[in-house]
């Protein structure tokens, strides 16, 4: 149920972003990058968070490489903001002509008449690349987490609209995201958040259990569509995208529906090709990934969570 509280930040949350377009993408980047660095030094709960999860993923990292990649993970949000705020400047036909090579990789897919799944992780600018896309001519729907501010939610759902992007609320909203197949949409699954226990499948992500959505597995297995791994990626001042090799539910062996539940080993089989992948990417782009997020909150039946 909205509240007051709800209604009050929505209107600063306006306030706030047409502030940002006067100021321009440049100018606005260096102020919410700042402010980053300064919520990652008094943002102590989740820092330490970011902390963790580094130590574990790099146990090679001295401390001081760990702090910076923390700062630059905070930072990051606000080039994010900075950038989607101003998506009409910052996307134009030079910042469309980046991601061609993805455009031609979907097309070349979707001949097969199957549709096409995205997977994808919160690296570089992920939304900027949904809008990159949607304004380019591939319309997306991307599954995200609803927010519990109904006013800020639909604002930014008309924000998303406006650029060719479409929502998937729910994690496990299959049914629309198939009609959306049916239509030509790309889908788009990032697959790199945690899991409450009953609703994810645990494989290896660093080393360590991750619980991790089934849904793109499910999709592809119900469709025959293919997965193709694109993530949003920094190189200097540009988003460019990461392409995978597209991975096609033929290759997890066997036939027939899909089980009920979690239990069909064909979900764990795809989905631990796919966290391979976010892995890969998180890997050559540390810096560009949301370390803030516990991806490894929930742990399997009888181990102690950390």
């Amino acid at each position: 149920m909205s509240t007051l509280g709800d209604y009050l930040a929505y209107l600063a949350l306006r306030l706030a972003w047409a502030a940002g377009r006067i100021i321009g993408p440049v100018l606005l980047r260096r102020v919410l990058e700042t402010l980053g660095r300064v919520a990652s030094r008094v943002d102590w709960r989740r820092r330490d968070v970011v902390a963790d999860n580094l130590r574990n993923a790099f146990p090679e990292w001295s401390e001081l490489r760990i702090a910076s990649t923390a700062t630059r993970a905070y930072a990051n949000w606000g080039r994010i903001a900075a950038e989607v705020i101003n998506v009409d400047t910052v996307v134009d036909e030079a910042a469309i002509s980046r991601i061609e090579p993805l455009f031609q990789a979907v097309d070349d897919l979707a001949a097969e008449g199957r549709g096409v799944l995205l997977l994808t992780a919160h690296t570089g600018n992920f939304e900027l690349l949904c809008r990159m896309c949607g304004l380019g001519g591939k319309r997306v729907a991307a599954f995200n987490k609803r927010m519990h501010n109904p006013f800020i939610a639909r604002f930014l759902a008309a924000q998303r609209a406006a650029a060719g992007v479409g929502e998937l609320n729910d994690i496990f909203e299959t049914r629309r995201a198939l009609r959306e197949l049916r239509r030509g949409l790309l889908v788009a699954v990032p697959l790199d958040q945690n899991q409450s226990p009953g609703r994810g499948v645990f494989v290896e992500m660093f080393g360590r259990k991750a619980a991790t959505s089934p849904v793109l597995a499910k999709l592809s297995l119900s469709t025959g569509a293919p997965v193709l791994p694109v993530f949003a990626v920094w190189r200097d001042q540009e988003v460019v995208a990461v392409l995978g090799d597209a991975i096609w539910p033929q290759e997890a062996g066997g036939d027939g529906p899909v089980a009920r539940g979690l239990e069909d080993p064909r979900l764990i089989s795809l989905t631990a090709r796919y966290t391979a992948e976010i892995e890969r990417v998180v890997r050559l782009y540390p810096d560009q990934w949301n370390w803030t997020h516990g991806r490894w909150r929930t742990r399997p039946e009888g181990e102690k969570a950390t």
